[in-house]
């Protein structure tokens, strides 16, 4: 059984939380959270990226800070180009000495470009610094020479620092945490609900009793913390369901359609080429 993107956890070495790896986001990512620190850096193409109910697209040089605990995803905007990126992980543990929380911080520039500050050249500035602290962790986690450790969390130092002193951002007080890890919870009940059952006939009305709450504040509830709704999102999964089963099995399309939660095989490629921009023949040759 191919495993779902939202129970993927990568291991830690427990006596340090950091993982740093390169990628093609050619898939997507749901939409899911967890308590580790988030760096994406585009090196090539561009991405969609949705947090916190934004939506946009990230291209070459763009760099997003996602904090512990808030909800994101991620999917291909269809560019022939395709991306590659880079991520980066870390648990908050690493700042404890120091005395830092970035959990109580929500940066008011969660996509960090070349042009995100009114001053063109102190947002040059922060981008250069971040960026290079970036491209160093790569550098001595790659080659992994003594005291490798030391310098990624050296450099984390860096960017924590930069973070703190020059990106814009607002305290996030106890009360705000507590309501935001309550939602989480909610929304870990929800997300499990969907990619338990994404391949049978589910309903609003089934997603919303699996909570205890009623269809509509179920619906305005998912809608305000994902920017989506509960069918879209249920889509999402499905079609990135899909994708898997066409990349990595030699299913006939129609059968990768029914093990995707999809009634026909009509509304099946309308919505896999309406998500994708390709068909699933074309998307199972390479065409993608």
């Amino acid at each position: 059984m191919i495993e779902k993107p939202w129970y993927q956890k990568r291991q830690f070495d427990p006596g340090f939380p950091f993982d740093m790896w390169q990628t093609s986001m050619t898939r997507g990512f749901s939409l899911h959270w967890h308590e580790l620190v988030e760096i994406v850096y585009v090196i090539s193409g561009e991405m969609h990226i949705s947090l916190e109910g934004q939506d946009c697209i990230v291209r070459k040089g763009d760099i997003a800070i996602i904090n512990s605990g808030l909800v994101h995803g991620y999917s291909n905007t269809g560019a022939e180009s395709g991306n590659s990126i880079f991520i980066i992980q870390f648990g908050l543990e690493l700042f404890d000495q120091a005395n830092i929380d970035l959990r109580n911080r929500v940066f008011q520039h969660l996509i960090l470009g070349k042009l995100s500050f009114s001053d063109n050249r102190e947002g040059d500035d922060i981008h250069r610094r971040l960026e290079q602290s970036i491209f160093s962790m790569n550098r001595e986690f790659c080659e992994r020479q003594e005291g490798f450790h030391l310098a990624i969390k050296a450099r984390l130092y860096d960017l924590a620092l930069v973070l703190l002193r020059s990106v814009p951002a607002r305290q996030v007080s106890e009360s705000e945490l507590i309501r935001r890890n309550l939602r989480n919870q909610v929304l870990n009940k929800i997300f499990s609900y969907i990619h338990e059952n994404f391949d049978q006939d589910i309903s609003l009305e089934e997603a919303a009793a699996s909570v205890h709450l009623s269809k509509f504040y179920f619906s305005r509830f998912f809608r305000s913390q994902t920017g989506q709704t509960f069918h879209a999102y249920l889509n999402r999964v499905r079609i990135s369901h899909a994708e898997d089963l066409l990349a990595d099995t030699e299913l006939p399309v129609t059968e990768v359609a029914y093990q995707s939660g999809f009634g026909s095989i009509k509304t099946f490629n309308r919505q896999f080429r309406a998500a994708t921009g390709t068909s699933p023949s074309r998307y199972r040759a390479g065409e993608r």
